[in-house]
């Protein structure tokens, strides 16, 4: 059922936020 999780637009721009390792103020809630 992750499939349907993983098709999320903002997912995938978390992802790629990841990878790419930008400091995004507001989006590292952790």
């Amino acid at each position: 059922m992750n499939y349907v999780f993983f098709k999320q637009p903002w997912v995938e721009d978390a992802i790629v936020c990841y990878l790419n390792r930008k400091p995004a103020a507001g989006s590292v809630v952790k």
